[in-house]
């Protein structure tokens, strides 16, 4: 969805979801973000797992949710994990390796989620 800086990707049984989005105009760390993000969802503590990159996981409508963000310069960028990841494993690394920026420091970021 351009328009609204976000995709969604849902599991044929409808058991998975992921969710990447852009978000504008961040005007927090990383570390913050993840923070601000985390507290909004009742998730854990922001854990650092690449450059300027965080996850922490949560509880969202009884299903389990993985969290990465990371904030840039101008935008922030969330990517969220719900549900039985565990069956979709092999297609959840293929939809990590597939991201791509033409920013180098974005790109390191997506390289983390490798």
């Amino acid at each position: 969805e351009p328009a609204s800086g976000q995709l969604t990707l849902i599991s044929p049984d409808q058991k998975c979801l992921v969710s990447i989005q852009v978000i504008p105009d961040i005007k927090l760390s990383s570390k913050e973000f993840s923070e601000f993000f985390s507290q909004g969802v009742n998730g854990s503590r922001p854990e650092k797992v690449g450059e300027d990159l965080y996850s922490f996981e949560a509880v969202l409508a009884s299903m389990p949710l993985l969290v990465f963000t990371h904030a840039g310069e101008v935008d922030g960028f969330v990517l969220m994990e719900i549900g039985e990841t565990d069956s979709y494993a092999a297609e959840l690394r293929l939809i990590r390796a597939s991201l791509r920026s033409d920013d180098s420091t974005v790109q390191k970021m997506l390289d983390a989620l490798k």
